[in-house]
């Protein structure tokens, strides 16, 4: 065998191993999890005394007052939360592709995106509550001295849930759905529907809608999931009497008394069998309103009611992302108002001092949420890369990465990480930095893997021979070539990795077991302090993070490539 042989057969077998490595290091918390679930849930924790197989943990479970409410809330919040923002996204998407209008749009859906979960919600509360912003406008009008009492957040139907889940998956299948819009030319679709004589909305919901639909199905089944299981919207905006199955699960894990884990494994399967059923229903859904579009299109009407009802939704959907906006702003003046007392629709005095103490307050939240943010930007794409480049002749290989990245995002997230805790308590890992390093990083490669996986594929495998002709090595070729052509995406991945990390609470909690407090931890520790100002520093930093990484991700390959015009072109 010649030397260039051996070293082929080296490479070969190197990036089989590398590939092999990484679905071993997706699947092992997959695994782990489903075992750190189902043994509990079953009577058998030998660390917890639970030494035989027993349904007492699901008796335990079922037993508690008002769990049934529980898991029904879970299921109306997360479909009708879903419902909800797919129906907005929809309408949007309709006005921005064959409507030419609310072209903003986009540019506030990234905004919405960028910001937490937990920052949302503690947004919403200040903008929606009794002593909201928008409550002080007619005290003004009337002269209230006292705020109105009504219920927001934790009314007992979980609509002020519903709304912030809404508007914050709302923007992100609005990203999703305008990016998989590229590949079915809506320009064409938008020119023969208005040849046929029918209205622009009317076109796209009976024509462009069926075809774009399938391609984002995926994305809609991830945030129904993560609506049905959400712990951060469900802990700020209630409901509360009873709560959400999932707010349940992490009171029991919260429980000083170990033997609650037993009850809590049970109730994280009745959480994922929940999921499972809002995937049924959800389809179900899915094939009613499939053959409802069918009876409309038939009719041939040109105009109707359908179009007026997207309208009105599209209009919706703009208010809606104009109020988040208006809360998120609201939230940032309350991080710098000294005094901004009831009815007040401004603050009666400023100060800084609250940014000034704000290191020696919230420092270790700070650090903590910035290095792990830090550690995913570099490490996911890094991995994701390894992964891509080992499994580029091997299809196989690169199809059970995909699948093994991205099961958590459609298994709840309470199911998922209460499984893994069971073995990071055995094993003494919760509460290390590097334990929750290790939960982010499961989080964040699938986003990774995502963004990168396209482009990667698209890589003209033509100029790769050329270098390869030219005398560089495998390393070579990669550094100079491919990395530079996957410079954009590569820091698309690395912002949306922060965006991801900075918001993850549940895994984080977990992981760390309460000792590694992040912004978002601690925010939530505060909503219910009424210390509104410290409350607005953490979600202004919890805002800017991520917003900052997405610029220097937009910015950065159009400095990189100043002298490139091809590839400064392909980077817009």
């Amino acid at each position: 065998m010649s030397r260039s042989a051996r070293r082929r057969d080296w490479r070969d077998q190197f990036g089989l191993a590398a590939g092999l490595a990484l679905l071993g290091l997706a699947l092992a918390p997959l695994i782990l999890s489903a075992l750190g679930a189902l043994g509990p849930a079953f009577g058998y924790f030998p660390a917890l005394g639970g030494d035989r197989l027993s349904l007492a943990p699901w008796r335990e479970a079922l037993a508690v007052p008002g769990i049934g409410r529980s898991i029904l809330l879970s299921l109306w919040i997360g479909l009708v939360a879903t419902l909800l923002a797919t129906a907005i996204a929809f309408a949007l998407a309709g006005a921005m592709i064959f409507g030419g209008s609310a072209r903003w749009a986009r540019r506030v859906s990234e905004i919405l995106l960028a910001a937490p979960h937990a920052a949302m919600a503690l947004a919403l509360v200040f903008l929606l509550g009794p002593s909201g912003l928008l409550a002080r406008l007619p005290a003004q009008v009337f002269g209230w001295e006292r705020p109105a009492d009504y219920l927001f957040p934790g009314d007992p139907f979980g609509l002020a849930a519903i709304l912030g889940l809404a508007v914050k998956e709302a923007p992100f299948l609005l990203i999703v759905a305008l990016n998989a819009a590229r590949g079915l030319d809506p320009a064409a679709w938008s020119r023969q529907s208005a040849s046929l004589g029918y209205r622009p909305m009317r076109g796209f919901l009976l024509g462009f809608a069926p075809q774009l639909y399938p391609r984002i199905r995926l994305a809609v089944f991830v945030a129904l999931a993560f609506a049905t299981a959400s712990v951060e919207q469900a802990l700020v905006l209630g409901p509360t009497v009873p709560p959400t199955l999932a707010v349940r699960l992490v009171q029991w894990f919260n429980d000083p008394d170990l033997s609650s884990r037993f009850p809590l494994a049970a109730g994280a399967l009745l959480l994922a069998g929940a999921v499972a059923v809002a995937f049924g229903l959800w389809r179900g859904g899915e094939i009613i309103a499939g053959r409802t579009m069918q009876v409309f299109a038939a009719q041939g009407a040109r105009r109707g009611a359908l179009d007026l009802a997207a309208a009105l939704l599209a209009r919706l959907g703009q208010i809606v992302f104009f109020g988040a906006i208006l809360a998120l702003a609201a939230q940032a003046l309350s991080s710098i108002a000294q005094s901004w007392r009831f009815p007040d629709l401004v603050p009666s005095a400023w100060s800084l001092d609250l940014w000034a103490r704000s290191p020696r307050l919230i420092g270790a939240p700070i650090a903590n949420s910035l290095s792990l943010a830090a550690f995913c930007a570099i490490a996911a794409p890094v991995l994701a890369l390894i992964g891509l480049e080992a499994t580029g002749q091997r299809p196989l290989l690169r199809r059970a990465l995909t699948l093994a990245f991205f099961t958590p995002l459609f298994v709840p997230e309470p199911s998922f990480v209460f499984g893994l805790a069971s073995f990071w308590a055995a094993w003494r890992l919760d509460g290390q930095w590097a334990n929750v390093a290790w939960a982010h990083l499961i989080y964040t490669l699938p986003y990774a893997w995502l963004l990168l996986l396209g482009p990667h594929e698209g890589l003209d495998r033509r100029l790769t021979a050329s270098a390869r002709v030219l005398g560089a090595g495998p390393l070579a070729t990669f550094w100079r070539v491919r990395a530079p052509m996957l410079l954009a995406p590569i820091l698309s991945a690395a912002a949306l990795s922060v965006v991801v990390s900075t918001a993850l609470y549940l895994p984080t909690l977990a992981a760390g077991a309460g000792r590694i407090a992040t912004l978002v931890t601690e925010s939530l520790v505060l909503a219910g302090s009424g210390d509104r100002r410290l409350v607005g520093v953490m979600s202004v930093i919890l805002v800017a993070t991520p917003l900052l990484a997405l610029a220097l991700a937009d910015l950065g390959p159009r400095w990189a490539y100043r002298r490139r015009a091809l590839l400064r072109e392909a980077a817009r």
